[in-house]
């Protein structure tokens, strides 16, 4: 029995296992293997997936039964190029136990995760997996201020112009919660200088911080969105020379720098 655990790269463990808490599995291209037993997930407990955009996934190799009473199936997924819809199997046994459940979690702004659903490759090797798709949402769709909605249709105009910078954007953007959105746009908007508190608002400092050195070198072009301080700050960003941010006291500091 385990209330809470932790896998570091490729585990395995011998007999039937009864999860009562947090269980996370190992990093991509990793997997926790039940040798000779099943395993159980109480009601309440979590099962931690880290998964990237290429199809890989951790994993739970079970060679018995695997029963699941309300399994939360906790996603982190790295930034990429979430840009096709990719199947993930997450939990392999013999056999699922009738009147499973399972979901996942957290909800993504910029990312339709599917309710899981289990798969037969044969008469006793069965799957649990769940699809990943792009949806349709724009950062404009999470704006909840007048300001937040002009930095998300500036960073739009920024994120369809191609280059190399909008691509890593791109992919730090794909990953972000629901809720996490509104606050991403105000340290873009340098609304708020606060510390970033988790792993995918440091993403976002990075980016802003390499969005504002393009914006300081010329780069851009602000787009045909309503006036407010974001543009003026793009406007003016755009006419600074590359480097020379903190040289004039009118932009000391850079706009987008936390």
């Amino acid at each position: 029995t385990l209330e809470n655990a932790a896998a570091s790269g490729d585990t395995s463990i011998r007999g039937d296992l009864v999860s009562r808490g947090h269980l996370v599995l190992g990093g991509l291209n990793s997997d926790f293997r039940i040798n000779q037993g099943g395993v159980r997930f109480e009601s309440g407990s979590t099962l931690a997936v880290t998964l990237n955009d290429q199809g890989f996934a951790s994993e739970l190799r079970v060679d018995n039964e695997a029963t699941l009473e309300g399994l939360e199936i906790a996603l982190t997924a790295k930034p990429g190029n979430y840009n096709e819809p990719i199947i993930y199997s997450v939990i392999f046994a013999s056999e699922f136990v009738d009147g499973w459940q399972a979901f996942t979690t957290p909800e993504f702004a910029f990312l339709e995760i599917s309710d899981p659903a289990v798969m037969a490759d044969g008469p006793d090797d069965f799957r649990l997996t769940f699809t990943v798709t792009p949806s349709e949402n724009s950062l404009v769709n999470f704006a909840q201020t007048p300001n937040q909605s002009a930095t998300a249709s500036a960073m739009n105009a920024v994120l369809a112009s191609g280059s190399a910078d909008a691509d890593e954007l791109q992919q730090n953007f794909s990953v972000l919660g629901v809720s996490q959105v509104p606050g991403v746009l105000d340290q873009l908007a340098g609304e708020s200088l606060g510390a970033f508190t988790n792993a995918r608002e440091a993403n976002a400092q990075a980016f802003a911080q390499a969005l504002s050195r393009r914006l300081r070198a010329g780069g851009y072009a602000p787009g045909p969105v309503p006036v407010s301080r974001f543009e003026q700050r793009v406007e003016e960003a755009t006419r600074i020379p590359a480097g020379a941010a903190g040289s004039d006291p009118a932009y000391r500091g850079g706009w987008l720098e936390a």
